[in-house]
Protein backbone atom coordinates (compact mmCIF):
# COMPACT_ATOMS: atom_id res chain seq x y z
CA UNK A 1 0.00 0.00 0.00
CA UNK A 2 0.90 3.32 -0.31
CA UNK A 3 0.29 6.52 1.84
CA UNK A 4 -1.06 9.73 -0.28
CA UNK A 5 -2.25 12.79 -0.14
CA UNK A 6 -5.04 14.76 -2.19
CA UNK A 7 -5.80 18.43 -2.52
CA UNK A 8 -9.56 17.22 -1.28
CA UNK A 9 -11.71 14.80 -2.06
CA UNK A 10 -12.87 15.37 -5.71
CA UNK A 11 -8.95 15.13 -6.37
CA UNK A 12 -8.34 11.75 -5.18
CA UNK A 13 -11.43 10.29 -6.98
CA UNK A 14 -10.43 11.59 -9.96
CA UNK A 15 -6.62 10.11 -9.46
CA UNK A 16 -8.35 6.88 -8.35
CA UNK A 17 -10.63 7.03 -11.79
CA UNK A 18 -7.52 7.02 -13.92
CA UNK A 19 -4.69 4.84 -12.14
CA UNK A 20 -8.07 2.49 -12.54
CA UNK A 21 -8.77 3.58 -16.30
CA UNK A 22 -5.62 4.06 -17.84
CA UNK A 23 -3.56 1.15 -15.78
CA UNK A 24 -6.64 -1.35 -15.34
CA UNK A 25 -6.15 -1.43 -11.36
CA UNK A 26 -8.27 -1.71 -8.79
CA UNK A 27 -7.42 0.64 -6.21
CA UNK A 28 -9.17 0.73 -2.60
CA UNK A 29 -9.09 4.42 -1.11
CA UNK A 30 -9.09 4.26 2.56
CA UNK A 31 -10.19 7.86 4.55
CA UNK A 32 -6.98 9.50 6.68
CA UNK A 33 -6.69 8.23 10.29
CA UNK A 34 -4.98 10.10 13.09
CA UNK A 35 -3.40 8.49 16.05
CA UNK A 36 -3.98 9.89 19.51
CA UNK A 37 -0.78 10.66 21.81
CA UNK A 38 -0.78 8.98 24.72
CA UNK A 39 -0.25 10.96 28.24
CA UNK A 40 0.06 8.82 30.95
CA UNK A 41 -2.30 6.15 32.18
CA UNK A 42 -5.64 6.45 30.02
CA UNK A 43 -4.77 9.88 28.89
CA UNK A 44 -4.85 10.60 25.18
CA UNK A 45 -3.62 14.10 23.89
CA UNK A 46 -5.53 14.89 19.90
CA UNK A 47 -2.85 16.68 18.00
CA UNK A 48 -3.48 19.83 17.03
CA UNK A 49 -2.23 21.55 13.34
CA UNK A 50 -1.35 25.32 13.12
CA UNK A 51 -3.68 26.30 9.79
CA UNK A 52 -3.16 29.47 8.18
CA UNK A 53 -5.75 30.30 5.35
CA UNK A 54 -5.12 33.51 2.83
CA UNK A 55 -8.29 34.28 1.62
CA UNK A 56 -10.28 37.57 -0.42
CA UNK A 57 -11.63 39.98 2.55
CA UNK A 58 -14.93 38.70 1.39
CA UNK A 59 -14.43 35.74 2.50
CA UNK A 60 -13.63 36.03 5.97
CA UNK A 61 -16.96 36.06 7.91
CA UNK A 62 -17.79 32.61 5.93
CA UNK A 63 -14.02 31.17 6.32
CA UNK A 64 -14.02 31.91 10.13
CA UNK A 65 -17.84 30.09 10.76
CA UNK A 66 -16.26 27.21 8.98
CA UNK A 67 -13.36 26.90 10.94
CA UNK A 68 -15.06 27.66 14.38
CA UNK A 69 -17.50 24.14 13.14
CA UNK A 70 -14.70 22.43 12.76
CA UNK A 71 -13.17 23.01 16.40
CA UNK A 72 -11.00 25.59 15.26
CA UNK A 73 -9.59 28.10 17.41
CA UNK A 74 -9.09 31.51 16.68
CA UNK A 75 -5.26 32.66 16.52
CA UNK A 76 -4.76 35.93 14.48
CA UNK A 77 -5.68 37.90 11.56
CA UNK A 78 -3.67 40.00 9.50
CA UNK A 79 -5.14 42.27 6.54
CA UNK A 80 -2.35 43.26 4.15
CA UNK A 81 -3.34 42.89 0.57
CA UNK A 82 -5.13 39.78 1.12
CA UNK A 83 -6.45 38.59 5.26
CA UNK A 84 -4.22 35.94 6.40
CA UNK A 85 -6.25 34.10 9.36
CA UNK A 86 -4.51 31.51 11.69
CA UNK A 87 -6.19 28.99 13.60
CA UNK A 88 -5.01 25.84 16.03
CA UNK A 89 -7.40 22.89 14.94
CA UNK A 90 -7.69 19.40 15.96
CA UNK A 91 -5.62 17.39 12.89
CA UNK A 92 -8.67 15.07 12.89
CA UNK A 93 -11.24 17.89 11.90
CA UNK A 94 -8.82 19.26 9.44
CA UNK A 95 -7.52 15.65 7.01
CA UNK A 96 -11.47 15.35 6.60
CA UNK A 97 -12.83 17.46 4.39
CA UNK A 98 -12.19 20.52 5.22
CA UNK A 99 -10.26 21.74 2.43
CA UNK A 100 -13.08 20.98 0.04
CA UNK A 101 -15.50 23.35 2.52
CA UNK A 102 -13.07 25.69 2.66
CA UNK A 103 -12.61 26.24 -1.75
CA UNK A 104 -16.76 25.71 -1.46
CA UNK A 105 -16.71 28.78 1.19
CA UNK A 106 -14.91 31.01 -0.96
CA UNK A 107 -15.55 30.43 -4.15
CA UNK A 108 -12.07 28.65 -4.47
CA UNK A 109 -10.18 31.50 -3.77
CA UNK A 110 -8.68 30.55 -0.58
CA UNK A 111 -5.06 28.86 0.17
CA UNK A 112 -4.71 26.72 2.90
CA UNK A 113 -0.97 25.99 4.53
CA UNK A 114 -0.83 23.72 7.80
Amino acid sequence: GFRVGFLGLLHADVVRERLEREFDLSIVLTPPQVEFIKEGEGMYKEPIVKIMIITPSEYVGGVMELCEHYRGKFQTMDNKHQVNIIYHMPLSEMISDFFDRLKSVTSGYASLDW
